[in-house]
């Protein structure tokens, strides 16, 4: 039966693609420059409108590159051979049988073009999709191959940071050796110094004692060889600063102090500090009874007469 409807089997030039413009399959376009496209050509698969061509492989491809017109299309591809009048006659000739021949095709015919058309723009996708997935392929080898790579370096890195660590633990637990022995060290020389200290302060004690004992003792026979008029106008004397005797030093015409306590109290109080819990021992100036230190190995209270 004898179908009156038209179908479209050839190309059809259109103007310039534009968003507003509707299209039908097998429309061929130029996406310009100056619109925003990249200068080449392309042919519609499915009618359609403000699909830009680049955006959808599905709805267009490229039929030309940029500056090629369909005509030097099919020329570069040998779809053609003659002048360009040639071509167009060609062509409109070409549109003309095919319409014809669409006129009076018979509906099998039309359904097998149309599967054919489709299996070909099935085909195409197919294609196209093996493409994607072979370069997906080689995409995800890349990536593995990188992974790997990371991975690599990742274990050599950890490696390195235990190592590095079980050094720090190390280099650790010598500065804590070396830390103990510094401190063990110190307490044994402050220890040293303090004995030494102590020593030398008892030492120069015991040697100004000495001294200013033979002081006196000496300013006391200067006196007594000067004659008893020297020791009346210079008789003993308590100090008020010291509390000690002063005695004249004919010499140097200067009373010397003794250290020998003139008045001299033997008493001490003692009390317990409520806020501090220590025991504190009160003398006045001139006490010169036992004095008491505590004991701080053990714990007693020592007294010393």
């Amino acid at each position: 039966m004898a179908d009156n409807k038209k179908y479209k089997v050839g190309i059809t030039a259109k103007e310039p693609w534009d968003i507003d413009i509707s299209y039908e399959a097998l429309d061929y376009t130029l996406w310009r420059v100056e619109d925003g496209g990249d200068g080449c050509g392309y042919i519609a698969l499915v009618p359609n409108i403000g699909v830009r061509p680049d955006s959808d492989p599905n709805t267009w491809v490229k039929g030309s590159e940029r500056g090629q017109s369909i005509y030097d299309y099919c020329i570069e591809y040998g779809l053609f051979e003659g002048t360009e009048e040639e071509f167009a006659q060609t062509y409109t000739n070409a549109v003309n049988a095919a319409n014809a021949a669409a006129q009076s095709a018979s509906d099998t015919e039309r359904s097998v073009e149309a599967a054919e058309a489709l299996r070909v723009l099935a085909e195409g996708d197919r294609v196209a999709a093996e493409n994607e997935r072979v370069s997906a392929e080689n995409d995800r080898s890349a990536a593995e191959a990188v992974r790997d790579h990371n991975e690599s370096l990742r274990t050599s890195a950890e490696d390195s940071r235990a190592g590095a660590e079980r050094y720090r633990e190390s280099a650790e637990s010598n500065r804590a050796l070396a830390e103990s022995s510094r401190v063990s060290a110190e307490n044994d020389r402050n220890a040293a110094e303090a004995d030494r200290e102590r020593d030398t302060r008892a030492a120069i004690t015991d040697a100004n004692t000495a001294r200013d004992q033979a002081d006196a003792a000496a300013a006391r026979a200067n006196t007594a060889a000067a004659g008893t008029e020297e020791l009346n106008n210079h008789p003993p004397r308590i100090s008020t600063t010291t509390h000690c005797w002063e005695f004249w030093d004919a010499e140097h015409d200067v009373y010397v102090d003794s250290e020998t306590m003139a008045m001299a109290s033997p008493y001490a109080t003692f009390e317990i500090n409520t806020t501090t819990g220590e025991l504190e021992e009160t003398t006045d100036a001139t006490y010169a009874g036992p004095t008491f230190e505590l004991d701080t190995q053990n714990g007693n209270l020592q007294i010393e007469i």
